[in-house]
């Protein structure tokens, strides 16, 4: 069974792609960074918390992150090309069972060698998961 917060991720990465995002994408840091591509978006989850029980059902806050891993002279003009498309398609993003997406704040760069950077954005959707499940 998949969770409701994959499906979104999936249906997100699938969005990404179709609007020309301007990157590789993966699922994960680690996966990014062995990756020989220039710019990489890497879409994954934070923390997540149920907030409150709808008759059995709950409302979740589920952390997003949406992390540009990037190789060469320009960093943050890079990582920023890909933010600027990514972030609309994220912030008008629906999907059955989500209430909101929300933006929470994009850390500083991170440099692993002085070549390679991480800037990471941060959204938190809010859904409704159904009774005993992290699904429908």
């Amino acid at each position: 069974m998949t969770t409701r917060r994959q499906r979104y991720i999936d249906e997100l990465i699938n969005a990404f792609e179709a609007a020309g995002v301007p990157a590789a994408i993966e699922r994960t840091v680690d996966g990014a960074f062995s990756r020989e591509e220039g710019v990489v978006l890497v879409v994954h989850r934070g923390r997540e918390r149920p907030t409150t029980s709808i008759s059995g059902s709950a409302k979740r806050d589920c952390e997003l992150r949406l992390g540009v891993v990037t190789r060469g002279d320009d960093p943050e003009g890079s990582a920023d090309s890909v933010l600027a498309v990514a972030h609309p398609i994220l912030m008008a993003f629906k999907s059955e069972g989500l209430f909101t997406v929300s933006e929470t704040g994009t850390d500083e760069p991170k440099f692993a060698d002085g070549k390679v950077c991480l800037i990471t954005a941060h959204y938190v959707i809010q859904y409704k998961s159904g009774p005993g499940t992290l699904g429908t």
